[in-house]
């Protein structure tokens, strides 16, 4: 099973989020043949593990309840944009979290989720944590002014969602490039939400 850990984005910031996204990609400096991720798909990933025996479920589900213990519930902004990578032909629009005490908030949880999983025998990390929405991937680079489109909405709060809960998700591949399908394999509330 391809799986991951991720905070789910509720499903009526996920659509303000596309609309943005979608004006964004409509600006003639935008780049051409972007494909976005579907609205459903819009997640904050706290670790990406690959592909995991179905076995190796019930200790990766235990790891990340432990993850969540004694935590509280807190609020997430987003806002801010930028693109993967940061040097070279630009591949991947994101939306960020631009709040360094919520971004704090998020990077302890990610963390937590980090030790757990590290402790019961899942591989780390293999990039350090850096907090985002993935909107689309660039099959071309932008225009010269797509950043001043992007820069109308910058230091701007674009949306807020309490976060109280994270998931393990499976991503299923479908065949043609239709992107893929999540499914939720597990919950983990925290304590306090």
């Amino acid at each position: 099973m391809r799986l991951f850990a991720a905070v789910a984005i509720p499903p009526e910031i996920r659509e303000a989020v596309a609309r943005l996204r979608d004006g964004w990609l409509r600006s003639p400096e935008a780049p051409k043949g972007a494909r976005r991720v579907k609205p459903a798909n819009l997640h904050l990933t706290l670790k990406f593990f690959g592909e995991v025996p179905e076995t190796l479920v019930p200790a990766l589900s235990g790891a990340l309840e432990r993850s969540v213990r004694g935590r509280k519930k807190f609020t997430l902004a987003l806002g801010g944009t930028g693109f993967f990578p940061e040097k070279g032909r630009p591949r991947v629009l994101w939306l960020g979290v631009p709040d360094p005490a919520q971004s704090g908030a998020l990077t302890d949880l990610a963390a937590a989720v980090e030790r757990e999983t590290l402790s019961s025998g899942f591989p780390p990390a293999d990039r350090s944590f850096s907090p985002h929405l993935t909107l689309a991937r660039l099959e071309a680079p932008p225009g010269p002014g797509f950043e001043k489109v992007l820069g109308e909405t910058s230091g701007r709060i674009v949306a807020e969602t309490a976060v109280d809960r994270i998931f393990l998700i499976e991503s299923r591949l479908r065949p043609g490039g239709a992107g893929p399908e999540y499914r939720d394999v597990s919950v983990h509330v925290f304590d306090d939400h």
